[in-house]
């Protein structure tokens, strides 16, 4: 998913100039699988694309050179989950003894050439997938941005944010092709939800307009559709790739209902500060904001069902991530969690700023009272925390198993 959910990395980049905590694979917790023992013995690699809720660490947003400090291979950077903590990427390669590392390590700040630490370092590892990836659009310039700085403008190496499509182009171009003893596994799609939600002025207020106009959803909830189907239909490309490459067990997760995530509650509180200040409330738009959950979830449900029907007719596996989603939050306690509406974390780039909330830094020491890393279901507005991510893994292993032979 995004990077941070709200756009922390800017400013997480800018903090680092200015002058976060380890990303290890298994995050220093055991796991509880099946072992690797028992897994599928035709299951030699595993390789992963996708976006944060993939990634097992490609961003490094510290001052440390990892790639001097760092053991042989260099280390990889932070995932987005709470700390010591992983996806659940990490945990399914670990059921099959495999250390899954990111394929490259972007580290923040100034550039090298400047004497900064910002540079993008190729590891090599199997994890292609990138935190705030989209399907198909990667962020500009390499995630290289100007910044002001003391009044000069300077370079910044932040979030390269490459794109599913780039992610699996730069494996191809480097391999012949997937293999029947590889375990391919899969996301995408919510960050190019959360990013058309996030820009409120330009599509999420035309959307309450219309509701209020109208006294009704029908327009705005065919309008998100019809680009949660669009978006769609781009990740079926990509996923139809995996296996007319030669790939024959891949898991694809869909995308989680973001309309039911802290994300959505969060945007109605900015949207609703923003009418106020805008002259929002006279013009009859602050009651509509009630629906911006609503219309999150349909572009959801009208995503994830276009991935289903794209990809019906392939062996892909389709891990129903959003079904677990609701299954949690409709029984927390069953899961052992005590909070599935509200962060963990509160690890903000700027301290009292709600909005740079991100899991990257989330460490122990940065845990709301009473939260752990495994009593909560989110880490930030969008990202599982490490026993969510745990959850999830076994879900996934046990339908792995199921699914492929032996």
């Amino acid at each position: 998913m995004r990077t941070n959910g709200i756009g922390a990395l800017s400013a997480l980049a800018a903090a680092v100039l200015l002058a976060a905590c380890g990303g290890g694979s298994d995050g220093g917790h055991d796991f509880d699988s099946n072992n690797a023992n028992q897994a599928q013995a035709n299951i030699q690699q595993v390789v992963v694309f996708g976006d944060s809720l993939n990634d097992v660490g490609t961003y490094n947003p510290t001052t440390i050179s990892l790639t001097t400090a760092g053991p042989t291979p260099p280390s990889p950077g932070l995932a987005f989950t709470t700390k010591p903590g992983a996806p659940w990427t990490s945990y399914v390669a670990l059921n099959y003894n495999f250390y899954l590392q990111p394929y490259e390590r972007v580290d923040f700040g100034l550039p090298t050439s400047l004497g900064g630490p910002g540079q993008v370092v190729t590891l090599g590892g199997t994890d292609y997938a990138q935190g705030g990836a989209t399907v198909q659009t990667d962020a500009t310039g390499g995630g290289v941005v100007n910044t002001t700085v003391s009044g000069h403008t300077v370079p910044l190496q932040e979030a390269t944010a490459l794109s599913v499509k780039t992610q699996i182009d730069t494996y191809l171009g480097a391999k012949s092709g997937f293999n029947a003893h590889q375990l391919v596994l899969i996301n995408g799609g919510a960050n190019d939800i959360l990013n058309y939600f996030q820009n409120a002025n330009t599509n999420v207020v035309p959307l309450l307009t219309s509701i209020a106009t109208t006294s009704s959803l029908t327009a705005a909830t065919a309008s998100v559709t019809a680009l949660g189907k669009a978006t769609a239909d781009n990740m079926v490309a990509q996923l139809q790739r995996l296996p007319n490459g030669g790939a024959t067990n891949v898991v694809y997760a869909n995308v989680p209902d973001i309309g039911a995530t802290p994300f959505a509650g969060f945007l109605q509180q900015a949207i609703t500060a923003q009418l106020n200040a805008t002259g929002g409330q006279a013009l009859g738009l602050l009651p509509t904001v009630q629906y911006v959950p609503t219309l999150i979830t349909a572009m959801v449900t009208a995503y994830n069902q276009e991935v289903a029907a794209g990809i019906a007719s392939t062996k892909i596996i389709t891990f129903d991530a959003n079904a677990l989603l609701k299954s949690v939050q409709a029984s927390p306690a069953t899961y052992g969690m005590i909070n599935v509406s509200s962060p963990a974390c509160n690890s903000e780039t700027t301290a009292g700023d709600p909005t740079t909330l991100t899991s990257l830094i989330c460490t122990q020491a940065t845990l709301v009272s009473g939260a752990t890393d495994s009593n909560y279901l989110f880490a930030d507005y969008v990202h599982p925390t490490n026993g969510a991510h745990k959850i999830w893994a076994q879900a996934v292993i046990q339908q792995i198993q199921a699914s492929i032979p032996k």
